[in-house]
């Protein structure tokens, strides 16, 4: 999968996070996708809010991982 390659070639430091957005809605999609090595997930049909949401998260989380400081 793009997932798997993705993975495989950047470290965990390079990589870029990744987002899965899927019409699965089942309740145990989201542990699915994530043990697959996806950082988050989104279901369709979804609102601009949850995407943007879930870019700021991210942006402010790997931001500060990449520059080694605590985000806890």
């Amino acid at each position: 999968t793009a997932t798997k390659e993705i993975i495989r070639k950047y470290t965990y430091k390079e990589r870029p996070v990744i987002v899965a957005v899927t019409a699965d809605a089942m309740g145990n999609s989201k542990v699915a996708y994530i043990t697959q090595g996806m950082d988050d997930y989104i279901s369709k049909p979804f609102l601009p809010e949850q995407i943007e949401s879930c870019l700021k998260y991210w942006h402010e989380h790997t931001y500060s991982e990449k520059k080694g400081e605590d985000i806890s």
